[in-house]
């Protein structure tokens, strides 16, 4: 180990020398000897950190290898996948419930099509391309993060529950009164037939009132979005 940064070099010679020398009485006195082993101490802690300096950091290095951005991406399109796939099977097909139990098969039916179709074809074609473990743990990751949002795991309560106040206020519990008044119009559809159609269905030939419907997403969208973050964070 060398080491020569406007200072005396350092070399496994000089401990040598120091050994020697004190082995065979040569120095003058004990203040010549406390001199001698300050200075090689001095000289070794210097070539131990400028070696630590030039030493990449092994987490920073893992990290990078893990976050990669075959990783990201796979983990993306599965996130739109679980997200496509959740609602039409519950709400279009009235089928199973993909992200709503405690072990969501949305998310297992991604990520074991992942595991045993997709990845192997990638590995067959490039076997650099494939995933390793570590790159298909980001992807569980983010696959169980995106389970929570769909059907009845946020977006489902945001939209039924910011419009049932104008849907179901009726002459008995008095909501046009006494809860309307209080509630800011840019977090919910408001009244009228559309709020109505959200929940009985769409009238034949009529589209979707996305026009009620931007702002409320909006503002609880960037809710949605800052929780998320601040969870990652």
């Amino acid at each position: 180990m060398r080491l020569n940064r406007n200072h005396e070099e350092y070399t496994p010679e000089i401990c040598a020398e120091f050994d020697t020398n004190l082995q065979n009485k040569t120095f003058a006195d004990e203040k010549a000897i406390i001199e001698s082993g300050s200075r090689l101490a001095d000289q070794w802690g210097k070539c131990v950190a400028e070696k630590l300096k030039e030493t990449p950091n092994p987490e920073a290095k893992n990290l990078r290898r893990i976050l990669t951005p075959k990783a990201l991406i796979t983990g993306i399109g599965g996130v739109i996948g679980v997200s496509l796939l959740a609602p039409y099977s519950e709400w279009i097909v009235r089928s199973t419930h993909m992200t709503t139990n405690y072990f969501p098969l949305g998310l297992a039916s991604v990520f074991i099509f992942l595991v045993v179709v997709i990845n192997p074809l990638m590995k067959l074609v490039n076997r650099r391309k494939g995933l390793t473990g570590d790159e298909l743990g980001v992807v569980y990751m983010m696959l169980l993060a995106a389970v929570s949002v769909p059907t009845y795991g946020i977006t489902g309560y945001v939209i039924s529950v910011s419009a049932s106040p104008f849907y179901f206020a009726n002459t008995e519990n008095g909501w046009a009164d006494y809860l309307h008044q209080h509630i800011p119009m840019w977090a919910v559809p408001g009244g009228g037939p559309e709020v109505a159609w959200f929940f009985e269905g769409l009238p034949p030939g009529a589209e979707i009132p996305w026009h009620i419907w931007a702002m409320p997403f909006f503002w609880w969208g960037s809710l949605i979005f800052a929780t998320l973050t601040m969870c990652i964070c």
